[in-house]
């Protein structure tokens, strides 16, 4: 996985090549996620997150607990949420540092997809409970703030205090439609 960059001049650039400063054929590079300073890259297959440093990457941390990692998001901390797997459910990690630690998640998550920093927690798509939770990262205690789409959530962005924005697989788009006739139901404010 080669990680280009585009400027708003309309140029693309290499900016890391597959396998990092090394040809690491079982590189397998599945998130970015970045905050205020710095962009991170999870490597599922080495348990490993990537730091950009200048115009170089290095490696943060590598520990087995993120192989099998499938999003990330910064929220001071990072965070990422593996994926199920045999003999693994699916879990939220913390990285603080080299230590990583598992936030359990209080309702417990099945197949989780989407992970990312608002309204003071994280919010977290759990497709197999049909929701979007907010999960406060400290206590793993977490609140529905959307529920029951028969659609895949695949797009999720924090927005304000007050909304968040949702994207779904929908074959065509939708407009001028309330949340209730879409088969969503807002459980709370966020």
């Amino acid at each position: 996985g080669a990680i280009y960059g585009w400027d708003l001049a309309a140029r693309w650039w290499l900016e890391r090549k597959p396998g990092g400063n090394n040809d690491a054929s079982q590189e397998y590079p599945v998130d970015l996620a970045s905050d205020a300073q710095t962009v991170y890259l999870l490597d599922t297959n080495n348990g490993r997150i990537w730091k950009r440093n200048g115009n170089d990457w290095t490696v943060l941390v590598t520990n087995a607990n993120l192989e099998g990692g499938i999003r990330m998001a910064v929220a001071g901390d990072i965070f990422v949420l593996t994926g199920e797997r045999p003999g693994h459910a699916p879990r939220l990690l913390r990285v603080r540092g080299a230590a990583v630690g598992e936030v359990k998640v209080s309702g417990g998550m099945e197949q989780p997809s989407l992970i990312v920093p608002g309204a003071g927690g994280l919010l977290l798509v759990d497709r197999g409970f049909r929701r979007v939770r907010l999960i406060e990262p400290d206590t793993g205690n977490g609140r529905e703030i959307l529920a029951g789409s028969d659609a895949a959530v695949l797009a999720l962005a924090y927005t304000s205090e007050s909304s968040v924005l949702v994207g779904q697989d929908w074959l065509e788009p939708i407009r001028g439609q309330l949340p209730d006739q879409l088969g969503v139901r807002p459980t709370g404010s966020a």
